[in-house]
C-alpha cells in the first residue's frame, strides 16, 4: 500500500469513528412487514423512549429534527436481523441519551426480552462483544442464574442474588451464534481479564460515559414510568 492509500484509508476510519461516536445502537428492536411500516414505527418509539427518559435536552433535540435514525443493514437480508442506529449532532447529546437510559432503565426497552442500547461500536469491539457475550452465557449456565452479562464490549458481573435462567436459555445460543458453536463451549477459555463489577463499571461511565449500555441480561427490571408523550419530527437519514 503507497503512502496516499494509507493516508486515505487512516482518513476514512478516522471519519467512520467520528460518526459512530454520534450513534447509539439498539438491538433487538423487531422490524414491521414494510421499510415504511418499519420506519414509522421506530420514529414512534425513538419518541416514545425520550418522553420516558423526560429530558428536556433530548425533547427539543428530538422536535429540531436532531435525532435521526435508519436501520443497518439498509437492505434487509432473508436471515439477519437488523439494528436501529439511532444518530444525533455530537457526542456530548449521544453520552447523555446513554447515560439516561442507564440510570432510568426505561421500560420502552426493557420490557421486550432481548433489547438494549448501546453506543455504536466499532469492528473489533464488535469482536470482543461477541466473545463476551459466549463468556456470559458459559458462565451463566454453569452456575445456574443470570450473574453475568455484557456492557458494550465488556463482560459485566451483576450484583446481588442472580434471577433464575429464562426457559430454554441452556439451549439457545448467545445472539449471532449458531446451535453448534455451544458444543464447542463445553469447557471454554473465558477471558475474565475484561470481568468487570456491574457497580464499577457504572462508576467509571461517570467519568468515560461512553461506556454506557442497557442490557436485557441485568437482573433488575424498573416498572413502567407515565410521562407525557414527546412530540417531534426526527428525520430518517440513510447510511
Amino acid at each position: 500500500m503507497d503512502t496516499y492509500a494509507a493516508v486515505k484509508l487512516a482518513l476514512n476510519d478516522a471519519s467512520m469513528y467520528a460518526d459512530k461516536a454520534k450513534r447509539a445502537v439498539w438491538v433487538g428492536r423487531p422490524e414491521e412487514s414494510t421499510p415504511e411500516l418499519t420506519t414509522a414505527s421506530d420514529q414512534k418509539a425513538i419518541e416514545q423512549l425520550c418522553a420516558e427518559l423526560n429530558d428536556g435536552l433530548l425533547s427539543q433535540a428530538l422536535i429540531e429534527g436532531k435525532i435521526l435514525h435508519h436501520r443497518h443493514p439498509q437492505v434487509k437480508g432473508d436471515r439477519r436481523k437488523r439494528i436501529l442506529k439511532i444518530a444525533f449532532t455530537d457526542k456530548k447529546t449521544r453520552d447523555h441519551f446513554l447515560s439516561l437510559i442507564r440510570s432510568n432503565r426505561p421500560s420502552t426497552v426493557t420490557r421486550t426480552p432481548g433489547n438494549f442500547v448501546r453506543r455504536d461500536l466499532c469492528p473489533y469491539e464488535l469482536q470482543l462483544e461477541r466473545k463476551a457475550r459466549m463468556d456470559a452465557f458459559t458462565m451463566n449456565c454453569k452456575i445456574g442464574g443470570l450473574a453475568y452479562g455484557v456492557r458494550d464490549e465488556k463482560l459485566i458481573k451483576f450484583n446481588g442474588i442472580p434471577r433464575p435462567l429464562p426457559d430454554g436459555y441452556e439451549s439457545r445460543p448467545p445472539r449471532g451464534y449458531s446451535d453448534s458453536s455451544i458444543l464447542n463451549h463445553t469447557n471454554p477459555v473465558i477471558n475474565t481479564s475484561i470481568l468487570i463489577e456491574s457497580n464499577a463499571s457504572l462508576n467509571e461511565s461517570n467519568v468515560n460515559s461512553s461506556s454506557n449500555i442497557l442490557s436485557s441480561l441485568s437482573p433488575m427490571q424498573s416498572k413502567p414510568k407515565e410521562n407525557s408523550s414527546a412530540k417531534g419530527s426526527g428525520m430518517v437519514v440513510k447510511a
